[in-house]
């Protein structure tokens, strides 16, 4: 359902580098949480992205979640690793110059 209010996307983009800051902070199991949940940002803006975009940072992107990917299947993940291709995602993502709303989750 959605209210009409919707996040723009560097505000969103904001939320991940927040949650990069605090990785440093929590605990072992807190990090795979915070990666998780990170992974699930990310998946959801992919998945609104609509032409044009750039192919070097479509490759740029795909790239940086299939790392992302394999680091949080790591059995002890690295922060600096994963936070380094959240990095290169938002900058993709940030390029590719759309605002599309992401429908609240009600």
């Amino acid at each position: 359902m959605t209210s009409g209010r919707a996040i723009p996307l560097g505000e969103r983009l904001g939320i991940l580098k927040e949650l990069m800051e605090a990785m440093e902070l929590v605990t072992l199991a807190g990090r795979a949480h915070v990666m998780d949940k990170m992974l699930i940002i990310l998946r959801r803006e992919v998945l609104c992205l609509e032409p044009p975009i750039a192919v070097a940072d479509l490759a740029s992107l795909s790239n940086a979640m299939t790392e992302l990917e394999h680091e949080v299947g790591r059995l002890a993940p690295t922060p600096g690793v994963f936070n380094r291709n959240v990095e290169i995602a938002i900058g993709a993502l940030g390029r590719s110059g759309r605002d599309a709303l992401l429908p609240e989750r009600g």
